[in-house]
């Protein structure tokens, strides 16, 4: 038997899906040039060669591929970080601090939106951003035909605010307990909600991706992007449903001591 040559029986190459996958274009060479000796087995040396090149080919797939998903749950891990210690943070809330933060961002996001800097008289008048605030201050009340320049709309969103968050901090400890109670159990709710669309929204953007890559753009770089705009507007809905649903609670358990809030018009 030559010292050089491996034996090989026969088996079906053309069907393996290791090497069809990974080095489909040698193995259509390979079969042109088959020898085989009289007992019907392979005698080709390169067999061994182009068996041990596929395997180092699929090793150095699967290793990009773990290197690949270990990026990719980097960054819905960063995601996951922040999101659970906001849940935590909530779980530890014993006044409504807490809630009051995220109103107060939730007002700056608002005028960020609907009145920027360089608002027009028209943009002052938009009912989605009356709505909005009003939503979310239940003591402002917005009316369009009495607003003249967008500090005049800060200055008494602002007040309103303050307001606000004074009635909030001045009611008694049974209310407040009460009210807490409540906000912490939707708000779990609220919080898994999104998050659990924020990850059905990263898995999709992951398979976006994926087909951009042929751009020539790094795709852990564009999922990074795209997936921390994705998650800061997740944070940024969920802050507001908290500050909604603090507003329509605080409502609906009334004002302490029977004082109601005053209506502040803008005008």
């Amino acid at each position: 038997m030559p010292s050089k040559l491996t034996l090989f029986t026969i088996f079906p190459l053309s069907e393996d899906e290791l090497f069809i996958r990974y080095n489909a274009e040698k193995l259509e060479k390979l079969y042109k040039n088959l020898q085989f000796n009289k007992f019907g087995k392979v005698i080709n040396s390169s067999i061994g060669d182009f068996v041990s090149s596929t395997q180092k080919l699929c090793e150095g797939y699967q290793s990009s591929i773990r290197g690949w998903q270990l990026k990719v749950d980097s960054v819905a891990n960063e995601h996951r970080r922040v999101m659970y210690k906001l849940r935590s943070d909530l779980l530890l809330a014993n006044d409504l601090d807490w809630f009051i933060h995220h109103v107060d961002e939730t007002v700056d996001q608002y005028v960020k939106r609907f009145y920027p800097e360089n608002s027009n008289p028209e943009d002052l008048e938009r009912l989605e951003g009356k709505t909005a605030l009003e939503q979310t201050v239940p003591s402002l009340k917005i009316e369009g035909e009495h607003l003249n320049t967008r500090w005049e709309v800060l200055d008494n969103v602002n007040k309103a605010l303050f307001e606000y968050k004074t009635v909030l901090r001045s009611m008694d400890d049974e209310k407040k307990a009460e009210l807490i109670s409540i906000l912490k159990n939707s708000a779990l709710s609220t919080i898994d909600l999104y998050w659990s669309e924020h990850l059905e929204h990263l898995q999709h953007l992951i398979e976006g991706i994926n087909l951009r890559q042929y751009q020539q753009e790094d795709p852990i770089r564009l999922y990074e992007l795209d997936g921390f705009t994705l998650f800061e507007h997740t944070f940024s809905i969920i802050q507001q449903e908290l500050s909604a649903s603090l507003a329509s609670t605080f409502q609906e358990l009334s004002c302490p001591q029977g004082v109601k809030i005053q209506n502040v018009i803008i005008d």
